[in-house]
C-alpha cells in the first residue's frame, strides 16, 4: 500500500479529505530498522509521533534487574510514542523494532500544524492511545497475582483484539517475547502453548499464533 493510502486507512486521518492526505503525507519522514533496532530510548525527549508502517514493533521497560519487560506490541498501522509527546515528558520506555520494520515519523512542530489546521486529531490519538494503556495495565496488574495461564490467555486476548481479530490471520509474537510480557520463563511459555495447542485453543508457528477457541479463552480469563 502507498503511503497515501496507507495514512488515509489511518482511524486519526478517516475525516479528512482525500485531497488533504497528499500534503499530511510529505509531512511524514520515513526510516527504516532491523529487526532489534532500537528506535528510540527510555528516558529520552520525545520530538516524534511514531507510525508503524511496516513490521511491528515492542514497547519495553527497562526492569532494576536488568530484565526488559515488553509491556506493549505495536502492529502494523497503529501510532506510538504519542503519551510523552503530548505531555513533554519524557519517554516512559523504549522501542525495539521487532522484526524489519519501516515506521513513518511526523515532528512536533509538524504536528501541531496539523492539528491547528484539522482539529480533533488529538482527540482521535488520545482515544486510541487511552485504550491501549488500559489494556497494557491490565497485562501489568495480572503478572504478579494470577496464574501464567490465565496472564497468557490474556495477553493472546489483548494482542488478537489489537492485531487481527480476525481468526485467518495470527497474532505475530515469539514465545520468548510472550514470555517477556507476561514475566515468565521461555520454558514456561513453550510449556503453556504447548498445553493450549492440545486442547485446541490456539496453533503456533514460527512466530505466528492463531487463536483457534477465542470463546474457550475468553471463559478461561472471566473465569479467574
Amino acid at each position: 500500500m502507498d503511503k497515501n493510502s496507507f495514512l488515509k486507512s489511518l482511524p486519526i486521518f478517516k475525516n479528512i479529505p482525500s485531497h488533504e492526505i497528499e500534503n499530511i503525507s510529505r509531512m511524514f519522514m520515513e526510516d527504516n530498522y532491523d529487526k532489534d533496532e532500537y528506535i528510540f530510548y527510555e528516558g529520552e525527549k520525545c520530538d516524534w509521533l511514531y507510525i508503524v508502517y511496516h513490521g511491528r514493533v515492542k514497547i519495553i521497560k527497562h526492569s532494576p534487574s536488568g530484565k526488559d519487560v515488553i509491556i506493549d506490541i505495536i502492529p502494523h498501522g497503529e501510532i506510538f510514542g504519542t503519551v510523552a509527546l503530548l505531555s513533554g515528558d519524557t519517554l516512559p520506555a523504549s522501542a525495539i523494532a521487532g522484526e524489519p520494520a519501516r515506521i513513518l515519523k511526523l515532528s512536533k512542530s509538524n504536528f501541531y500544524e496539523l492539528e491547528k489546521k484539522f482539529p480533533g486529531v488529538i482527540s482521535s490519538i488520545a482515544k486510541t492511545m487511552g485504550k491501549r494503556l488500559v489494556s497494557a495495565h491490565e497485562i501489568m496488574q495480572t503478572m504478579a497475582v494470577e496464574k501464567v495461564d490465565v496472564r497468557i490467555a490474556k495477553a493472546l486476548l489483548k494482542l488478537f483484539k489489537e492485531q487481527s481479530s480476525n481468526a485467518e490471520d495470527p497474532i505475530s509474537i515469539t514465545r520468548q517475547e510472550l514470555a517477556d510480557m507476561i514475566g515468565t520463563t521461555v520454558e514456561t511459555s513453550i510449556r503453556v502453548l504447548s498445553r493450549f495447542e492440545k486442547k485446541g485453543l490456539v496453533t503456533s508457528k514460527r512466530g505466528k499464533i492463531w487463536i483457534k477457541k477465542l470463546s474457550a479463552l475468553e471463559k478461561m480469563v472471566n473465569e479467574e
